[in-house]
């Protein structure tokens, strides 16, 4: 009865060092934003930035079903010139 008391014991000792090491591992990850979701500004700025590598000029963004949806069109640049 002794021995089963003592295994009991050990085990969570061990488990429960892992464990809390890992509850400390994800603490830090969150601290240092590795979990952080970005907000939807940033998505806006980055849907104006492709459209503008594209070279198309900038309309709109949505957000479908979970994806962002970029809207741009085609710039015609109007010469004035004859």
């Amino acid at each position: 009865m002794k021995n089963k008391g003592q295994a009991w014991i050990e085990f969570i000792q061990i488990y429960g060092w892992a464990i809390l090491i890992i509850i400390v591992v994800i603490g830090v990850l969150f601290a240092m934003g590795v979990f952080k979701v970005q907000p939807y500004a940033d998505f806006k700025e980055g849907c104006k930035t492709l459209c503008k590598e594209s070279g198309l000029e900038f309309k709109s963004w949505h957000n479908e079903g979970g994806c962002i949806a970029c809207d741009c069109e085609k710039v015609i640049p109007i010469s004035c010139s004859d």
